[in-house]
């Protein structure tokens, strides 16, 4: 093994709910959230799920939840539907309901023209234009794409990409450029697994190409009754999106070459582990972190000892911004005292 590595080696979306129709299969009241609360001046309470609680900074508004403020206390919150932040006076009883606010006593104004807004923790900010209305929504995203993961770059238009199921039947995928808003055919496509290849077709206006970032969305597909009963555009299921780009072709034809020639090595010697380790290093140098990881764990079944695997893992897990990374160090430092 290369004493080459050592210590200092170096994610909405998302359901799409629009306000004021029924999504498929529909999330829960309190799984969608309409807002956040930013200040709180005085004393303030919020019901939600019919439990009376003292209301806190960064806590999320959900639907049917009701905010009231006592005497000579004031609570500010962004609206995630319009991106705006709204003031609630003194002594009032607000309830947040399907695409309104309902001001039951005292009074509500808007203090913010919009901008860029807090989310709460594991949430995503989506939006839909329908009919000219832009509609906003902060949700849980149910749907999670397990590979690849967000901002992958490759070598290869050849990808499949996969996510988690919950027993539903049938999903629609969609790829399309980042920086446009056309959805070209075939998408969407409609998928009967939890996973999706792409593959070219001569016959569909839609090419991936070198040098470009794409977005990939998977849904669930949207009940037919329900399309049937509010047209295809009031209609939105789960959603997950991430970004992944392709290297440039000049870049991408060196990786292939390089891919090609070590996996030819790898495969006459399974048990080559300084051939897996100058392939990992070929995808950090060329921004495949994702890539690196596959062969790292690899390498790692085969030399399961070695702790300066678990330092290039983590340092990997690092520049993709994924959690993990502190206990695969920590494994690695355990490991080197043995040495």
């Amino acid at each position: 093994m290369r004493q080459i590595l050592n210590k200092s080696i170096t994610i909405i979306f998302f359901i799409i709910i629009v306000i004021g129709l029924i999504p498929a299969k529909p999330a829960s009241a309190e799984n969608r959230a309409m807002g956040m609360i930013l200040e709180i001046n005085g004393k303030a309470k919020i019901k939600q799920n019919n439990i009376l609680s003292p209301a806190n900074i960064m806590q999320p508004i959900y639907e049917n939840s009701i905010i009231y403020t006592g005497k000579g206390s004031t609570l500010k919150f962004a609206d995630y539907r319009d991106k705006k932040e709204y003031l609630i006076g003194d002594y009032s009883y607000i309830i947040f309901k399907y695409g309104k606010v309902e001001i039951k006593r005292g009074s509500l104004q808007k203090v913010s023209r919009g901008g860029k807004l807090p989310l709460p923790k594991n949430t995503v900010l989506v939006s839909r234009k329908i009919s000219g209305v832009v509609y906003m929504y902060v949700v849980d995203p149910e749907v999670k794409i397990s590979y690849p993961k967000d901002k992958a770059l490759f070598a290869t238009d050849n990808i499949e990409f996969t996510w988690n199921g919950d027993g539903v039947k049938e999903y629609e995928v969609i790829i399309i450029e980042v920086g446009t808003n056309r959805i070209m055919k075939p998408y969407p496509i409609t998928v009967k697994d939890y996973k999706y290849k792409y593959s070219q077709s001569k016959d569909t206006p839609f090419r991936l190409e070198y040098g470009k970032s794409y977005f990939f969305v998977v849904r669930q597909k949207p009940d037919k009754e329900l399309i049937e009963k509010y047209g295809k555009d009031g209609v939105y299921a789960d959603q997950a999106r991430i970004t992944f780009s392709l290297l440039p072709v000049d870049q991408a034809k060196k990786v292939q070459e390089a891919e090609k020639a070590y996996s030819e090595v790898i495969k006459k010697n399974p048990d080559d582990k300084t051939s897996m380790l100058l392939m990992a290093d070929m995808y950090k140098e060329n921004g495949m972190y994702q890539n690196a990881v596959d062969v790292l764990y690899t390498l790692r079944d085969k030399d399961p000892e070695n702790p300066y695997i678990y330092y290039y893992i983590a340092e990997m897990l690092d520049e993709m911004k994924l959690p993990g990374s502190d206990e695969i160090r920590e494994k690695g430092k355990k490991l080197e005292k043995r040495l």
